[in-house]
């Protein structure tokens, strides 16, 4: 339960999320720490509780009062038989209806049981618990969980969006048709989910983006220039997120005598190829892994680069960045950007005025956007400046949380609405 006053007449959520706590999505928990703090009174559910040495400070309490299930334990077994003996056909709908969403979706008949046996104790729990509303952050499997709640119960939901669950999912028309409202960070993404879905559904999808609070990203000066470019790249160590075209650009950079360091921030499956590529160019001087870290850490480093690079692509299996968070923040600190030019970052990262933009799998791009950093501190002030700019007037998290707020209280006046 909140540990925050609420407001008059807002409803009583449920988040649902994939994984919690997890380090990399410091989003989403800025969003519930942010929404609390505007009088929204939620309850906090994750399909999956992600044990974490380096959790948040702000996760420690939420992850002691979230919903956490067992898809085997005795609770989801008994809620599955208290749904059916409710109503059999409510319940075979909405198993039909589980089913039929994830369709041609790799992993569909390991992961669809699973959720559907936490979903059904979910229900049960979030009736106890007096939830009037469900909110799923990402359109995959809390959304096919919210999916079956809804049948379940008759308990509304609304969603949001982000970049790998869109680009990536399958049965988008079914989700978002029995869904009040869905919200995606950019606008790419909002016209990949009509596309997928259909244009009628064009009224209930809006773009709002995630942004930073910008009270703890204070503009720094540009640091002093050593004879090395300190170049700093955070990301999950993924092929999606394209940092083996970073090295191989860092190998440019060397052959063309530009003085360099890379600290590469993130954890995933690509970091032993990813070492020892870097070995193999004879980088492991000035190459270093740190692994996931947590915000402090990442701000450190932050502070110390000369320049950030996301070096984004689409991957093999359709995954992609929209706006990675950590670019806003690089570019709210005041550090030069350098990024793919993903269409997500081309809202961020207007080339030559916000940030240089490269190209998808383009070592030599990315070699080339450096080097003009490393070389020109005049353009370097001049992205900055830019870029800080952008960020204040657009991705500034605390304007746009209220417009999250407002969107989630809306939905719940609505409701009253409807039943009064």
């Amino acid at each position: 339960m909140s540990t925050h006053g609420t407001i008059a007449n807002t409803p009583r959520y449920a988040f649902i999320t994939s994984r919690f706590p997890q380090l990399t999505e410091t989003f989403i928990l800025r969003e519930l720490r942010g929404l609390e703090e505007r009088g929204l009174d939620f309850e906090l559910y994750a399909i999956t509780h992600q044990g974490d040495e380096h959790m948040q400070p702000d996760a420690v309490e939420l992850d002691r009062r979230a919903n956490y299930f067992n898809w085997r334990s005795g609770e989801a077994v008994a809620a599955q038989w208290h749904w059916f003996r409710r109503s059999p056909m409510r319940w075979a709908r909405a198993l039909w209806h589980a089913v039929r969403a994830s369709a041609g979706t790799k992993d569909a008949l390991v992961r669809v049981p699973v959720v559907w046996m936490i979903a059904g104790a979910m229900a049960r729990r979030m009736q106890q618990q007096g939830v009037q509303r469900v909110h799923a952050h990402w359109i995959t499997y809390p959304t096919l969980a919210a999916m079956v709640i809804n049948e379940l119960t008759g308990i509304p939901y609304s969603i949001t969006a982000h970049a790998g669950d869109i680009y990536g999912g399958t049965g988008m028309e079914p989700r978002i048709a029995a869904a009040d409202l869905v919200l995606t960070c950019t606008a790419d993404g909002r016209r990949e989910l009509l596309a997928r879905a259909g244009d009628g559904y064009a009224d209930k999808i809006r773009i709002l983006y995630h942004g930073s609070d910008l009270t703890r990203f204070d503009f720094e000066p540009l640091p002093t220039r050593g004879a090395a470019l300190r170049i700093l790249c955070v990301a999950s160590l993924l092929d999606y997120k394209g940092q083996r075209y970073l090295i191989d650009a860092c190998r440019i950079l060397r052959d063309r005598g530009v003085g360099f360091e890379l600290v590469l921030i993130g954890e995933g499956t690509l970091r032993d190829e990813l070492e020892a590529q870097s070995a193999r160019l004879g980088l492991g001087d000035v190459v270093h892994f740190m692994g996931r870290q947590p915000h402090q850490v990442v701000r450190a480093q932050l502070d110390a680069c000369d320049v950030f690079v996301a070096p984004s692509i689409e991957g093999a299996k359709g995954q992609m960045d929209g706006i990675p968070n950590v670019l806003v923040e690089a570019m709210a600190v005041g550090r030069p950007v350098v990024a793919t030019g993903r269409p997500g970052i081309r809202e961020l990262v207007i080339d030559g005025t916000t940030g240089l933009l490269t190209g998808e799998r383009d070592p030599v791009s990315i070699a080339d956007a450096l080097e003009r950093v490393a070389s020109d501190p005049a353009l370097c002030e001049r992205l900055v400046a830019a870029g800080r700019k952008k960020v204040e007037e657009e991705h500034d998290s605390a304007q746009n949380l209220d417009l999250v707020f407002q969107a989630l209280v809306r939905l719940g006046a609505a409701d009253g609405a409807a039943t009064g």
